[in-house]
């Protein structure tokens, strides 16, 4: 409903001019992929949805990038929210799906979200370096690989530490 409400103000809005539009500079990009992801993961932790967080701020991400001529980011910026309010949705423990997770289970909620961060907080951090990178160089592969690398760097830090041998005993 609220989408079909957003298009339809949209075409009752005068046609934009040229002086409207104006090139992004690099800070804008860099910074709008950052903000819409945290923005996202904050938003989804806090209300328990990522669905919602999804209606709010997809809408908001790519006028905002069109806004600043930013064209070729939108894409970017719309997977910053959506994997932003993935992440808020995940880490939350008033999300239907970790209370859900939790009843099925027959475990604790702070013991089930207590053993999730760790894996969406590794997500977390990668995806936000990789959003991070693609907002600087613009190129999205550069980005992918950024991230790939930093949940590989991870994964062998946290083996080479014997972080996870240290919470199994």
């Amino acid at each position: 409903m609220g989408s079909l409400l957003f298009a339809a103000q949209r075409r009752t809005e005068p046609a934009p001019t040229a002086h409207e539009h104006r090139p992004a500079s690099s800070a804008m990009r860099c910074d709008g992929l950052k903000v819409l992801f945290v923005v996202a993961a904050a938003i989804a932790f806090a209300t328990g949805t990522s669905w919602g967080s999804f209606g709010i701020l997809l809408p908001i991400g790519g006028e905002m990038l069109m806004g600043v001529d930013a064209p070729e980011l939108v894409i970017p910026a719309l997977g910053a929210v959506l994997a932003g309010a993935v992440l808020g949705d995940h880490c939350s423990p008033i999300s239907d799906t970790t209370i859900l997770s939790v009843t099925g289970a027959g475990t604790s909620l702070p013991l089930h979200v207590n053993t999730q961060l760790p894996y969406a907080l590794t997500g977390g951090v990668a995806s936000a370096l990789g959003y991070a990178v693609l907002a600087v160089t613009g190129n999205g592969l550069v980005g992918l690989a950024v991230a790939v690398g930093s949940v590989i760097a991870i994964v062998l830090g946290v083996r080479a530490t014997g972080v996870a041998r240290a919470a199994r005993a």
